[in-house]
């Protein structure tokens, strides 16, 4: 009996633990496109202590009419910021991963197609708690490639949506 009860806890953990990492990976709020490319963010948890961390899950939509191939470098520069109430801004930009969209040069999305990408995110001791938004941008090299092989270069910068998030001791 005990061991049923342990299991259906174990079970019910499982469940709320897959519920917020799908949560996380949700599509919502894209950005304006610049070039037809867009990018969401979405984080699996907006309470956070300090020094604790959320997952950051980065989406990037091609919603041009045409391939977009990622070229050159396949490290992007993304950036995220938390900005608090009275407009003091963190910059939270060094992560301990290569971010690669695509898989790199070469590689691109379809139209209509979008590829995440999960990181940790953390808060650093220096954040005080408070409410913050999360704001990220990557500025991005691509080319589109139109059904007649004629292809333009772009390197813009992509704008995320805005997050709110809760920094705790």
């Amino acid at each position: 009996m005990k061991s049923t009860l342990y299991i259906s806890v174990i079970l019910v953990w499982i469940t709320i633990c897959n519920l917020n990492e799908a949560r996380a990976q949700v599509i919502t709020n894209l950005e304006r496109a610049i070039n037809g490319i867009q990018m969401s963010v979405a984080i699996s948890n907006d309470i956070v202590a300090v020094g604790g961390s959320t997952k950051l899950v980065a989406t990037i939509k091609n919603s041009a009419p045409d391939l977009a191939i990622f070229a050159g470098d396949p490290d992007l520069d993304m950036q995220v910021f938390l900005t608090d109430e009275s407009g003091t801004v963190y910059d939270l930009s060094r992560f301990p991963h290569e971010f690669r969209p695509g898989g790199g040069p070469g590689a691109g999305l379809q139209p209509g197609e979008s590829k995440s990408y999960t990181f940790p995110l953390t808060m650093t001791k220096n954040i005080p708690p408070g409410i913050y938004q999360i704001k990220t941008e990557i500025k991005m090299r691509f080319i589109l490639e139109n059904t007649n092989h004629t292809s333009t270069s772009h390197f813009p910068i992509i704008h995320s949506n805005t997050l709110t998030v809760k920094v705790i001791n």
